[in-house]
Formats: structure tokens, sequence, C-alpha cells
């Protein structure tokens, strides 16, 4: 595995914060659309109920899982974020992005 400087993994560290960020947010807007049928009444109440139900239990819970999971190597998530284009070329560090390309080409 590639050994990094302190301050680049620092870097990813919060880069992955910003990728978990961003995922959740696609995710929470399509919640909103939930709300928003169920404010034009195209849904009602307990239907809206099941969706949030189903955002809790389901993407919400494997987000944080796979964002907070001991053992997974930063540059395995960052890789991914990058192949999801969650997060930026520019964004990821420059000792970092020879690899995190490399692993986004090939694992994703």
């Amino acid at each position: 595995m590639v050994e990094l400087s302190k301050k680049t993994k620092k870097e990813l560290r919060k880069l992955l914060t910003t990728a978990y960020a961003r995922e959740l947010d696609q995710h929470i807007l399509e919640l909103s659309m939930k709300f928003e049928d169920w404010k034009n009444r195209k849904i009602d109440c307990w239907d809206l109920n099941d969706n949030i139900h189903k955002f809790h239990d389901g993407i919400s819970r494997k987000l944080f899982d796979a964002y907070n999971a001991r053992g997974v190597d930063d540059l395995y998530m960052i890789s991914r974020a990058f192949a999801s284009n969650l997060l930026l070329k520019e964004e990821i560090p420059t000792e970092a992005i020879e690899i995190v390309e490399h692993f986004a080409n090939t694992l994703f």
C-alpha cells in the first residue's frame, strides 16, 4: 500500500466527509420529493412515513456504514467517491491523485 504523508491523510479524511455529505445530499433530495408529493396530496401521510423509514433504514444506514467502516482504507472510499463523480480531481491532494485514479479505474 502507498504510504502517504500525515497531511495528505488528514486531507483525505476531510474529503471523505465531503463525499459522504454530497452522496447523502443526493438521496435526501430524492426523499424531499416525497415530501413535495405529500404536500401536493399525491401521497398520504402513511406513504410519506414509509418513505422516511425506508430512507433511514436503507440508504442512510448503508452510507453511514460505508463511510464509517473500520478497517476500510480511506483511499478505497475516496476512489469510490471519485469514480462516482462525488469528488473532483482538483479536490484530491496531489500526492494521492495517481493512486486514486488507478483505484477508481480498476475497482469501480
